[in-house]
């Protein structure tokens, strides 16, 4: 005759694995949550750069385009001040100004010497160029030096 097994029936179940299987959901939530905080935070800043980059290129479009309108400079010459010039960028989400101002006039580049002296100036200016993108509170500024050579004063 065979004997039966001896198998020993537990009375209470410890539920080691429910524990172990809790505490890897919790480091799946907690790795999950810090990513997506992560993926955010690069998402802020790569908008952040974007419209700096935005404002940089309105900036440097608003001085090139009241540069080439030579009338502006002639205004700035003329009046003293600096003179504002609005740029459409032709979007309304993006601003961009100029402001050109007159620093001045010096012998021009070649004539300092010589028969010739006084017969051309260069006269200076300073053109300011500001882009903003307002809904995202990005704003530069960039500065440029700028001279156009003309008929002297003597």
């Amino acid at each position: 005759m065979c004997q039966p097994l001896n198998r020993q029936v537990p009375n209470r179940q410890e539920g080691t694995v429910l524990v172990v299987a809790m505490l890897m959901l919790l480091v799946m939530t907690l790795i999950g949550v810090t990513t997506m905080r992560t993926a955010t935070l690069e998402e802020k800043m790569s908008a952040n750069s974007m419209n700096t980059s935005i404002s940089l290129q309105a900036s440097e479009s608003a001085v090139d385009a009241a540069l080439k309108d030579t009338n502006n400079l002639v205004t700035a010459l003329n009046s003293g001040t600096a003179v504002t010039i609005n740029v459409n960028l032709g979007t309304s989400t993006v601003t961009a100004k100029a402001d050109i101002t007159y620093k001045g006039n010096t012998i021009a580049p070649g004539f300092s010497f010589g028969a010739n002296q006084g017969t051309f100036s260069t006269y200076q200016f300073e053109a300011m160029g500001t882009g903003e993108v307002p809904a995202a509170n990005a704003k530069v500024v960039t500065g440029h030096g700028v001279y156009r050579v003309g008929p002297g004063g003597s």
